[in-house]
């Protein structure tokens, strides 16, 4: 080993300014290359407490950026990992080691040294992944519990053919899954597009994960990042699903997707239909308030799309038999949708705005 190398192996703590988590990464995967440790696992978990603590070594370089992220690489007999604290909760290691079984055994050492923590939800919760990419850190993922009502609690604010389709997609089970790997979503603001997001991830939790995505521009772009979504499971679950949702995102997929994401179109088109979306067992629902004739007629094709839902407006006559039965008096002369309703339920002035902070992340 020649002086420069040994003087690169020293312990050492690297300043935000001159380096940063991506750089902990590089370097995890130069150290790997360099030991021929053939075998990388990546898992992700949630765990108690804010520090990482001890890890039963040294680390050969660590990193804090103040109480957000703290990582460590270690070295465990003939392994290597990269452990990170993100947001003192989230927890994301990378094992390399001379086999998969030795990665395994590390992995399970890790999670006995940082367990997740037992927590009782109150009232029907879900678990969504949210991900989104920062420059010089990459992409991170943050595991949020949230409150849902159950589908047959929210069923009755949804009309006419969206009602039908969404009953079908509630009960969806992985044997049903069809060769079409993408669902469109459309319709005006305050019509439940994100409430039924929210039943479908509870329909379908003991089956699929749900991941929503802040960047979806971001994700079309790069092939490695949807590539990382559609294959984060469990690796004891390998059977999972994913569905990874893009909210609002139909100007990305609009008649002149090709202008503004380039090979991203492509890339969804053939994750939509094509060998990689089966091989991965994920989905893709995009949500948009898009009119269904402005999206890019390759992905409304008919065969391309698993389920395509317009989310509708209630007429005058079933907005009011929403009205009576919800207990209001309040009577409306016009249509109205369903956040409107609930608006004139609460004696507020029946009028949403045309764009607002929505979905998983407001």
């Amino acid at each position: 080993m020649t002086g420069a190398e040994s003087e690169r192996r020293l312990p050492l703590v690297v300043d935000l300014k001159i380096s940063g988590f991506a750089a902990m990464k590089g370097e995890f995967f130069a150290r790997a290359t360099d030991s021929g440790l053939g075998h990388i696992r990546e898992e992700d978990w949630k765990s108690k407490g804010e520090q990482l603590g001890e890890l039963g070594s040294v680390p050969v370089l660590s990193f804090r950026d103040g109480e957000n992220t703290d990582s460590a690489l270690i070295s465990v007999g003939d392994n290597l990992a990269l452990v990170t604290r993100h947001n003192q909760s989230h927890i994301e290691a990378y094992v390399a080691g001379p086999t998969p079984a030795a990665c395994d055994l590390e992995v399970e050492r890790l999670r006995a040294l940082l367990p997740e923590p037992v927590v009782e939800p109150a009232g029907e919760t879900v678990e969504v992944s949210v991900w989104s990419e920062i420059e010089q850190i990459g992409q991170r993922r943050r595991d949020r519990e949230i409150p849902v009502r159950q589908w047959g609690e929210v069923s009755a604010n949804y009309v006419g053919s969206a009602r039908t389709e969404l009953d079908r997609l509630m009960a969806l089970t992985p044997e049903n899954v069809g060769p079409g790997r993408v669902i469109v979503w459309h319709g005006d603001p305050g019509t439940g597009k994100t409430h039924a997001l929210r039943a479908l991830a509870h329909s379908w939790k003991a089956w699929c994960d749900t991941h929503v995505v802040l960047d979806p521009e971001t994700l079309l772009r790069k092939a490695d990042y949807l590539h990382r979504i559609a294959s984060c499971r469990p690796s004891d679950q390998p059977e999972r699903f994913n569905l990874i949702a893009l909210e609002d995102a139909g100007e990305l997929l609009s008649a002149d997707a090709r202008e503004r994401i380039g090979q991203g179109l492509s890339r969804f088109l053939n994750f939509s239909d094509g060998i990689a979306g089966e091989s991965l067992r994920a989905m893709l629902l995009v949500t948009t308030n898009e009119p269904l004739k402005r999206l890019h007629p390759a992905i409304t094709r008919p065969g391309r799309a698993a389920s395509q839902v317009e989310f509708e407006a209630f007429d005058v006559a079933a907005a009011n038999r929403w009205l009576e039965e919800h207990g209001s008096r309040a009577r409306t002369s016009t249509p109205k949708t369903v956040a409107e309703l609930y608006a004139l339920l609460e004696g507020q002035t029946a009028q949403v705005p045309e764009r607002r902070a929505i979905g998983f992340a407001a």
